[in-house]
């Protein structure tokens, strides 16, 4: 099992920006989607990732990796674990 300060390592290497979300980043969008500029916005799915989809599907490889869980269907990153 790896340890969190590695999953986070992990995270960061796959992620095209380099670094996660931060906290006022995730609020920023959050307050945004709460306001009137947000309301032509409707029925969307916002994948606030960094670029690590890009509209790749996932190679999952083992289920006891909380980086790759089971495959259920749903896309990811394209790199083995």
């Amino acid at each position: 099992m790896r340890t969190k300060q590695e999953l986070i390592a992990k995270m960061v290497a796959i992620n095209p920006i380099g670094r996660l979300l931060t906290p006022r980043e995730a609020a920023a969008l959050v307050a945004f989607l709460a306001s009137e500029e947000s309301r032509y916005i409707t029925g969307q799915v916002l994948h606030v990732n960094g670029g690590i989809f890009q509209g790749r599907w996932v190679v999952r490889t083992t289920a006891s990796d909380p980086l790759c869980p089971r495959a259920t269907g749903h896309g990811v990153y394209q790199e083995a674990c």
